[in-house]
């Protein structure tokens, strides 16, 4: 029996399990639920690590705070108080607490075309790039303008890249990359000595925009890195702190580039029979992404250079590939699962059952395999940070989550054993994908957002008891999942009455842990979600809807418990 284990086995035991498993244990007996409560603070410390609520060197409640900013994480009470407050929100996220809060970000401005967030402490400011030119820095807390380069400077529509510091932008003459850095007390201020260095003109903007009444550093301002010009003209450029990974205009060649060292860390020539015409490129912890007309290509970053190109091809991936022994590919839209609409949700979010195809006839398999090529036109791809698994969209309303897709590299699997192809209602345009979730807008204006919930542990959903607000019934619980390998416990929502101004696509979209980031929400549905001291102004703007659970709620849940 485990009741007869000395405490600190016991306690190591219980640290073995998840929230579910604690919550159960706790339920079924008396002497258990006394000890998990005795010992409650080490207890749900370990459960807290073990859902990644926190990392291993978090020692204290507050220390969350440094990674997840907002005041949804104030005023914590413990370890259980965190861990509660981790499921409220993930149950807001699946519409079955919450509504969620709305915040205009109004000196962000109309027509943005970019835009990059820093939500950490002492950071909390958002980049902006528009479609006329021009770059803004605004402050998150105050609604400010922190810091801008004019129109003349930077040019319309400019892409921007921003991590841990560091902002990427593209100018024309001559075709470069700008790197500048935000100033800080563990920066002088002055460029590092590079072949890179910034050129005149950076210094001369740089010079203008600066406040010289404001002491150094300044926050949110920026000055000049360096300036990353490749030996062909850039078309698409994707930054992962240290890495900027940069694809050529005309499909010749990859370019890694270092940004806190500024150098070039290695050149990738692409095979010239591919004639690649590259749309959007991404970089994960191994390898490089590029999303093409027909394929995802996905290449070794420590590819070495041995003077032939086409030796690449040994060394690259094309997805979606067809399984040779298939008649017909399982990556195709007839063989595409789809999404059912379920009764429960809300009134800001729909929810559905991502539900199998079905089996194909040998008549449609014959049928299928008749049919010519299709364009997919892959417009986005995004990989995690652990580098393993990534999900692409394309232009024919289909989305691919590909899961450990190293195991293809190594000869172990092929691509229709790890992925999940799903289709849309429209041609999907914007992606995002962080914290085990992505978010998805498609040309029918609509919002999904899908979590795939990591199969090693119980997905949030069937945590019971932790929210006394959430009345479901257990079929109806376990109907929201996916079961649909190999992503089994994936669940789907999106959006309802979220559309654009004047139904405009929207040109940028970002995900965090507790929201989602987008410009110009204009409808009536939305208004009883803005902070009642918002500045009702539904001129367009970056606008972050906001899944963090109130601390009003939370005290409710705690009382009720």
């Amino acid at each position: 029996m485990l009741s007869t284990l000395p405490p600190e086995l016991l306690v190591k035991t219980l640290s073995c399990l998840d929230i579910y498993g604690l919550h159960t244990v706790y339920l079924v007996n008396r002497d258990f639920a006394a000890f998990i409560k005795e010992n409650e603070s080490v207890i749900y410390h370990n459960a807290a690590i073990y859902h990644g609520f926190i990392g291993p060197r978090d020692l204290q409640p507050k220390d969350a705070r440094k990674t997840y900013p907002g005041r949804w994480l104030d005023n914590l009470s413990g370890w259980k108080d965190l861990c509660r407050r981790f499921l409220q929100l993930e149950y807001n996220w699946e519409a079955r607490g919450e509504v969620p809060s709305v915040h205009l970000y109004s000196r962000t401005g109309p027509h943005t075309h970019r835009f990059k967030l820093d939500e950490r402490e002492g950071r909390r400011f958002i980049i902006s790039t528009y479609k006329g030119g021009g770059l803004r820095v605004t402050c998150m807390v105050t609604n400010t303008v922190l810091f801008d380069l004019d129109d003349e400077y930077v040019r319309f529509y400019a892409h921007c890249e921003y991590d841990n510091d560091y902002l990427i932008f593209d100018r024309l003459h001559p075709h470069s990359l700008e790197i500048w850095r935000l100033e800080s007390d563990d920066w002088d201020g002055i460029a590092i000595n590079s072949t890179y260095k910034p050129d005149q003109m950076m210094l001369d903007i740089a010079s203008q925009a600066r406040d010289s009444d404001l002491p150094y550093p300044r926050r949110g301002h920026f000055a000049p890195w360096a300036l990353f010009t490749p030996s062909q003209p850039p078309r698409a450029y994707r930054f992962v702190h240290p890495t900027l990974l940069v694809g050529s205009e005309r499909g010749q060649e990859l370019y890694l580039f270092d940004a806190p060292s500024a150098s070039l860390i290695n050149t990738i020539p692409l095979p010239p029979s591919l004639q690649i015409n590259i749309l959007y490129v991404e970089i994960g912890a191994r390898h490089a992404f590029v999303c093409t007309p027909h394929h995802v290509l996905i290449f070794s970053r420590d590819w070495n250079h041995d003077g032939n190109a086409d030796n690449l091809h040994s060394i690259f991936l094309r997805f979606p590939s067809p399984d040779p022994e298939l008649p017909s590919s399982r990556l195709s839209r007839h063989n595409a699962a789809r999404l059912k609409r379920l009764e429960s949700g809300s009134i800001y979010k729909s929810r559905y059952i991502v539900c199998a195809p079905e089996p194909e006839s040998p008549q449609a398999n014959s049928a299928v395999s008749r049919q010519p090529e299709m364009l997919h036109e892959f417009t986005a791809v995004h990989v995690s940070p652990s580098g393993e698994d990534f999900v692409a969209i394309n232009s024919s309303g289909l989305i691919y989550f590909v899961r450990n897709f190293e195991r293809v590299f190594r000869g172990e699997a092929s691509f229709s054993d790890v992925t999940l192809c799903l289709e849309l209602d429209s041609p999907a345009l914007n992606l995002a994908y962080e914290f085990d979730r992505v978010i998805v807008q498609t040309l029918g204006w609509g919002i999904y957002v899908f979590s795939l919930h990591n199969d090693e542990m119980p997905p949030y959903n069937l945590v019971k008891g932790w929210n006394n607000q959430i009345n479901e019934s257990d079929d109806e619980r376990e109907n929201s999942l996916g079961f649909i390998h190999p992503y089994p416990s994936i669940t789907a929502s999106s959006f309802l009455q979220l559309q654009t101004y004047n139904r405009t696509r929207l040109s940028c979209l970002k995900l965090t842990k507790t929201g989602v980031w987008m410009e110009q929400i204009i409808q009536p549905i939305w208004r009883a979600a803005f902070n009642r001291n918002e500045n009702l102004d539904f001129h367009p703007c970056v606008v972050h809807v906001s899944f963090a659970p109130s601390i009003s709620h939370v005290r409710v849940a705690e009382e009720q418990q």
